[in-house]
């Protein structure tokens, strides 16, 4: 189920950088075109490099994925 609910995001989703197509490269999808990387984190596609996250942002950013298993295990 997961691989096809990635088929299904990477037919959506683009570069939040350059615009361009995502590709499967390991457990990361990679552009195509700026060729930045992002982390697939358990099921969910990571689209804020963290050299792009400044200020009290990054402390935000730092509480939501360590509550977010948490999260994902109380789902049913």
């Amino acid at each position: 189920m997961i691989n096809n609910v990635l088929d299904i995001s990477l037919e959506i989703l683009r570069c939040p950088i350059c615009g361009h197509n995502l590709e499967l490269s390991g457990n990361r999808l990679k552009c195509s075109g700026c060729k930045q990387f992002y982390d697939i984190k358990g099921s969910i596609i990571d689209l804020l490099p963290e050299e792009f996250v400044f200020g009290s942002d990054r402390k935000w950013m730092e509480f939501y994925d360590k509550i977010a298993p948490k999260y994902f295990q109380a789902i049913p």
